[in-house]
């Protein structure tokens, strides 16, 4: 019995906090009818992401993924095909298989603990990829990579 009531007198709080919750939603159920609460009663960024209007979109990401030094891909979406990253000098090609756009634009940043920076270009289907070091120097370095394209 002790060991009942001691667990109890610790979680006191959590048990009320509980219970009270538990009857509000009870009471809102029972006693609220369908269909009352809408749009107007709701404010903006309080339950989910504002639904965004396709007229102040100004690009979007077409392709994506995250690339170690080796070329191994961590993640991405759609998954693309790696060439090169073999000699440890940071240059690589990441490609999709599928054409870009003219009007698209390739985006990189190091992802890993060490500072250093990425530069990218599309070449056709894929995107050349080089990774330097803070002093400028080809490294082999983790990279996340974008394209993204204008919305039409």
């Amino acid at each position: 019995m002790n060991r009942l009531s001691k667990h109890l007198r610790g979680n006191l709080v959590a048990y009320l906090a509980l219970f009270v919750a538990l009857g509000g939603t009870s009471y809102a159920a029972i006693n609220l009818p369908a269909g009352s609460v809408g749009a107007r009663q709701i404010k903006n960024k309080s339950i989910g992401p504002i639904k965004f209007d396709p007229t102040k979109i100004s690009a979007s990401v077409r392709y994506w993924a995250v690339v170690n030094g080796n070329g191994r891909v961590l993640a991405s979406h759609p998954k693309p095909r790696t060439f090169g990253f073999v000699n440890g000098d940071g240059v690589g090609v990441v490609s999709w298989g599928r054409p870009t756009e003219a009007n698209c634009f390739p985006l990189a940043t190091i992802n890993d603990a060490e500072p250093g920076f990425a530069s990218v270009s599309i070449s056709g289907i894929a995107v050349d990829v080089r990774t330097y070091d803070v002093t400028g120097s080809p490294a082999s370095r983790t990279v996340d990579i974008a394209v993204l394209c204008p919305s039409s």
